[in-house]
Formats: structure tokens, C-alpha cells, sequence
């Protein structure tokens, strides 16, 4: 069969390659979901068709879950619909201080959006998630406000944040449901 897919491939025009090769991959990847959804061991996952918003596959898809680091997601979501990339921001003490992943900015340091964005985004940095909530909203209690509507208007309605980074606390949850959307 290998070779038969192979020589099909082969033989047709260029722009044909493309729609196979995406066909192909669409369906070993709905194949393998469906072979492989048992062993899912996480507690909670959804799998979405991005296109159609339709679920392939869910575990417990409303079970709450401590947010960790996807809070950063609604950070930087937030922090985009708000802020320009090359707005300069001054780390405050308070964000200085916020621990325990730190990309080590310090009181006063000037930092852009954009490194903050890098530092919170790829390296789970919680002084850039705090220093960014308090670049947009002017405290971080006043950002989590805004990250809280954003989850209600985006139709996450099982989700709510207690702070920008993720830090674990009471009353702070989403689910792979809400994560979905």
C-alpha cells in the first residue's frame, strides 16, 4: 500500500501534493486519535477540529483544573488587545519580587512588551506575566478583571483567574473544555 500512495504522489501535479499530503495527514491523525484515545492519561483533554468547533475527542472535558502556566495564554491575549509590542514597560518592585519562575528583571529595569511577552510566554516567567498585567491595567487585580471577561465573552464560562501568571491559589480553574475555545 506504501508504494501504491507513494506513486499516486508521484504522479500528479505539484499543487495536487499539497491537498494529499494534508488528506493524508488529517486522516492518520483522526486514525491515531482514535487508536490512541485510551491511553490519554491526563485527567481532563479535548480534541477539536479547529474549522468546525466540532469536539473528536474529550475526556471529563468540564472538570475543573488548575490553569498553571496556560493562564499566560489569556495574559498575552489580553496584553495584545491592549498594548503596542515596542511599549516600554518599568518593572515594579512587586513584580520584581513575585517568584518562583523569574525571568530576573528588577525593580526599574525598562523592559518592551515584546521581551516581556518572550519572557512569560517561552520561559514561564512570572515577574514578565506580573509586569505585563500591571503595564495594561495598572494592577494585577485590575488585569485579572479583564482576563475574567475575556474568558465569559470567549464563552469559557467554567474558568476563572485569580492572578496573570498561573500561580496556583483557591477559586482559580479552568477546564480542557474552556482551554478548547
Amino acid at each position: 500500500m506504501k508504494n501504491c500512495m507513494l506513486h499516486i504522489v508521484v504522479s500528479r501535479q505539484e499543487k495536487y501534493k499539497k491537498y494529499l499530503f494534508v488528506l493524508l495527514s488529517t486522516v492518520c491523525c483522526l486514525l491515531s486519535t482514535a487508536v490512541f484515545a485510551d491511553e490519554v492519561r491526563s485527567r481532563a483533554a479535548v480534541v477539536m477540529n479547529e474549522s468546525t468547533g466540532k469536539i473528536l475527542y474529550a475526556k471529563n472535558p468540564d472538570l475543573r483544573c488548575q490553569p498553571a502556566s496556560t493562564t499566560k495564554l489569556m495574559t498575552a491575549l489580553i496584553v495584545m488587545e491592549n498594548a503596542h509590542l515596542n511599549d516600554i514597560v518599568k518593572i515594579s518592585r512587586n513584580a520584581a519580587c513575585i517568584a518562583p519562575h523569574k525571568a530576573g528583571f528588577k525593580e526599574g529595569d525598562e523592559v518592551t512588551i515584546e521581551k516581556l511577552l518572550y519572557a512569560a510566554l517561552l520561559g514561564s516567567a512570572n515577574d514578565a506575566a506580573v509586569a505585563l498585567a500591571e503595564a495594561v491595567a495598572g494592577s494585577e487585580a485590575g488585569f485579572v478583571e479583564l482576563m475574567n471577561r475575556k474568558a465569559l465573552a470567549i464563552g469559557a464560562d467554567n474558568t476563572r483567574f485569580i492572578n496573570a501568571s498561573g500561580l496556583p491559589g483557591p477559586e482559580q480553574y479552568t477546564t480542557a473544555s474552556d482551554l478548547s475555545k
